[in-house]
């Protein structure tokens, strides 16, 4: 009782999850877990997308500024303003400083006004970072401010000769991305010393150009809103068309569960009857009919067995009181030969009874012993035997028998015939079967037993034993032939009865020789007689393997 309890409770102490879970249809969780993975998927590839374009937009409008950078400092510039008349300027007093209308002052300029744009600032550092000249935004547009460069990412930049660019915002959140490049561009004409310098102190000179990413965010925006729209109605698609889906995958379990329910209630006709297909719903439903259907006919069986089996313990029984009583009255008068008639009857009586146990405790013992993972009753035990020996000993036991009704008793046996199984009850199956032979073959008539090896062909490489019990007896209607081997089933119940014959011998015989992997197998025709065959391995022993092969020769 306690064991019950704890194990109750433990089967009800379960998590809060898990009984949220449990409280939830199947579907919802199926739905559910569909949408969250969607939903997962769906962002990571938005998020993925975005990433990829921003930094695509990024890199490109680094290119394009690199690319104007180049195309400018590739043209070649005058030594002199044009409106010199061509002459160097020399506003620098004669010092040979670079000046305001120096070659480099032309250099610079034209870098600006050449750079320069709605939405680009360009500024010109030495190389320390610091800011000689840059373009002048008065309007308050929408140029980027000029970003700082330290001295380091300035030495970086003049010593390797490569560009750097980077992302940066401004104060009312734009961003903007800023290119940092080395000055190189060439002085046109004869080239003086004066000019010479220019060149050469412009090579430590840095190039900043800062251009604005309203376009490419505005783009952004947009992917972003696209995106999210598309992660949203992905999700409400994918979980409207995932419902509809587990449902009608579902929609089998849910007949799984009210068939079950109708079943239990008594209705043992219903099935579910799923359409065929190779899925695990599928199987599942055939399995279930199977099992049902299984269930159902041992049920059906049972219910046969324990009627049929009452009605035969009844009868005798009926009988065993009234003769009872006529003895306990004394209505016999005391002549004895009332009283030996009674008596004789309740002996006959007594040994249908005895006959009738004795079957049923058989059945129940072949029954338990191949029930899997029984250790009430032991297997059977195999042996080593000679199986035309055997028969040979169950034909002179039932030879008085035979004689007593007037019937010829033979025998056929190939010697020796070694098969692997239990002596006894092998024994019991062939005396089953002459037994049976004897009872449905009148006065007069013949019955046989051959024991010999089975004749398989050549790509066999199996080796049976086969056994024939046959008779000239009345034979067997067509209708009864599928039934012959159920428990209690007559096809004459009132002969049969008479007889003494219970209804299990040929139930036991077909238990018997499963049980020793073989096979029985009826031939028979009304008024031609029965013939009951049964196939048996034989033993694979090397001695044996010999001895049979040796009989089969001869």
């Amino acid at each position: 009782m306690k064991e019950t309890e704890q194990a109750a409770g433990k089967s009800g102490n379960i998590g809060p999850l898990r009984r949220i879970l449990w409280s939830m249809p199947l579907g919802w969780q199926l739905s559910a877990l569909y949408t969250l993975l969607l939903v997962i998927t769906l962002s990571l590839v938005g998020v993925l997308v975005y990433t990829q374009q921003q930094d695509f937009l990024v890199q490109d409008a680094a290119m394009r500024l690199e690319k104007s950078a180049a195309r400018v400092m590739a043209t070649p510039v005058p030594q002199s303003f044009p409106d010199r008349g061509g002459q160097p300027d020399t506003r620098d007093g004669g010092s040979g400083k670079p000046g305001p209308g120096s070659g480099d002052a032309l250099h610079l300029d034209v870098l600006i006004r050449g750079l320069s744009g709605p939405d680009v600032t360009v500024a010109v550092l030495d190389s320390g970072g610091q800011v000689i000249t840059s373009t002048q935004d008065p309007s308050g547009g929408t140029a980027p401010v000029v970003d700082a460069v330290t001295p380091a990412q300035a030495a970086a930049v003049i010593a390797s000769g490569q560009t750097m660019h980077w992302v940066a915002q401004r104060s009312d959140g734009s961003r903007y991305v800023v290119v940092l490049m080395s000055i190189t561009t060439e002085l046109s004409g004869e080239a003086d010393a004066t000019a010479n310098a220019l060149l050469v102190n412009s090579t430590d000179r840095l190039l900043e150009q800062s251009a604005s990413l309203a376009g490419a965010d505005a783009a952004l925006n947009r992917l972003g809103l696209y995106l999210l729209l598309g992660v949203i109605g992905g999700t409400i698609a994918g979980l409207l068309l995932g419902t509809a889906f587990t449902r009608a995958v579902l929609r089998p379990l849910d007949r799984v569960a009210d068939t079950a329910e109708a079943i239990a209630g008594g209705d043992l006709k219903r099935r579910l009857q799923l359409p065929a297909g190779r899925n695990e719903v599928a199987r599942l439903g055939k399995a279930f009919d199977n099992m049902v259907g299984r269930l159902v006919a041992a049920l059906e069986a049972q219910r046969r067995f324990v009627a049929d089996a009452s009605h035969e313990l009844r009868t005798p029984l009926t009988s065993l009181k009234g003769l009872a009583e006529i003895l306990m009255i004394g209505a016999h008068g005391n002549d004895s030969v009332v009283i030996e008639q009674s008596a004789s009857a309740i002996n006959g009586e007594l040994e249908r009874m005895i006959r009738l146990v004795t079957d049923l405790l058989t059945l129940s013992r072949l029954d338990n012993a191949g029930a899997e993972g029984n250790s009430d009753t032991p297997p059977i035990r195999r042996t080593r035997m000679d199986i035309s020996a055997t028969a040979k000993a169950a034909v002179t036991q039932m030879g008085p028998m035979a004689e007593a009704r007037g019937l010829q008793l033979s025998g056929q046996y190939d010697k020796p015939v070694w098969v692997s199984g239990d002596s006894g009850q092998l024994k019991q199956v062939i005396l089953n079967l002459l037994d049976n032979a004897l009872r449905h073959t009148p006065k007069g008539g013949k019955v046989g037993l051959s024991v010999a090896v089975e004749a398989l062909p050549q790509h066999d490489a199996r080796t049976l034993a086969r056994i024939e019990v046959w008779d000239t007896g009345t034979g067997i209607d067509p209708r009864d032939l599928p039934h012959i081997f159920e428990r209690f089933y007559r096809s004459d119940v009132s002969r049969t009865r008479a007889t003494g014959n219970s209804g299990l011998g040929l139930s036991i015989v077909k238990t018997i020789v499963e049980r020793h992997d073989g096979t029985i197998e009826v031939q028979s025709a009304v008024g031609a007689g029965t013939r009951f065959t049964i196939k048996i391995p034989v033993y694979q022993g090397r001695a044996a393997a010999e001895d049979t092969v040796a009989s089969a020769m001869v």
